[in-house]
């Protein structure tokens, strides 16, 4: 693969676990993830070439990246199902103080890096605990579903980025896609459509899903937020396989769903071609929070090895 010039690099997010590299490249499906002397091949779901960034991951290794969608393995070892687990692992963070938040972030922090800040914490703590996630090196996704005038949306959503937000939410109306989308700054934050909450009930969810991928698509959004469910992440790939899908709604095998009602299992949503999921309940609840997230990961890896 031929470098290209260090100024047409995309902007990626510096983490506490890795670094973006100057050093862009021009591929097509297939990019590659260098381990020592090894070289494990990896894929990345849309087929068409565009131009991708090479980043160190957590092991010492480089990954592409294309926009909010991951390359995986095309053959995937249960270690590397285990490592790509555990970076597209979201955990909530659904507590109502920036003193709880902090004592979750550390009791989780040997295995998740990505942390979502929904309405209840950042009503209580405000704009500073995205500030200080971002400061300790986390990846934040600000679950905002944002809906207002467009003006609005789009000042809300370049603030998002001067916070270092890495994934802003918003509602799918069209006006507000187009406004979040003319807010991003540098590419950032990137923006999700939501699509369906998965505490509805919906018997033609996917035709709904379908709907708004086509909004999100036209408008140049990122990706949607969809349930972890093949008929919908399935929709969302039918029109357009460049969008990423987060899914919520994920409870481990043998958990109750609670509020929740278009739920997967974290093997099921990333067998079923979820990029990323979010779980807030089946961990914050837990009586060890990290056992709990661990379980999760490898159900999630398990999913990957599995998938098609």
């Amino acid at each position: 693969m031929k470098p290209l010039s260090p100024e047409r690099s995309l902007p990626l997010p510096s983490g506490r676990r890795g670094r973006t590299s100057p050093f862009p490249f021009r591929v097509g499906e297939e990019g590659g993830r260098c381990h020592g002397d090894a070289m494990t091949t990896f894929r990345h779901p849309s087929a068409s070439p565009r131009l991708c960034a090479r980043r160190t991951d957590d092991y010492g290794g480089t990954v592409l990246h294309l926009k909010g969608r991951p390359w995986y393995p095309v053959v995937m070892t249960h270690d590397d199902a285990v490592d790509v687990a555990r970076a597209r692992l979201i955990f909530a963070l659904d507590v109502g103080s920036a003193a709880e938040a902090r004592e979750l972030v550390a009791r989780l922090a040997p295995e998740i890096s990505f942390f979502k800040v929904g309405l209840e914490l950042f009503t209580a703590a405000g704009p500073a605990i995205v500030e200080w996630l971002v400061g300790e090196g986390y990846r934040v996704f600000l679950d905002l579903k944002l809906l207002d005038i467009a003006t609005t949306v789009g000042r809300a959503v370049a603030a998002a980025g001067r916070l270092g937000a890495e994934v802003i939410t918003v509602h799918a109306e069209p006006a507000v896609l187009e406004a979040a989308v003319g807010g991003k700054v540098g590419g950032r934050p990137l923006v999700f459509a939501v699509s369906l909450l998965t505490s509805e009930a919906c018997m033609n969810a996917a035709d709904r899903v379908a709907k708004v991928a086509g909004l999100a698509a036209g408008c140049g959004i990122d990706g949607l937020i969809a349930a972890g469910l093949p008929e919908e992440i399935g929709a969302v790939r039918a029109v357009s396989p460049a969008l990423a899908v987060i899914c919520p709604g994920i409870r481990p095998a043998g958990s109750a769903a609670g509020d929740q009602r278009r739920v997967a299992t974290p093997a099921a949503a990333m067998r079923a071609g979820a990029d990323y999921l979010v779980v807030g309940r089946p961990i914050r609840d837990a009586d060890d929070p990290l056992a709990a997230a661990r379980t999760i990961i490898g159900e999630m890896a398990e999913g990957l090895s599995s998938a098609g």
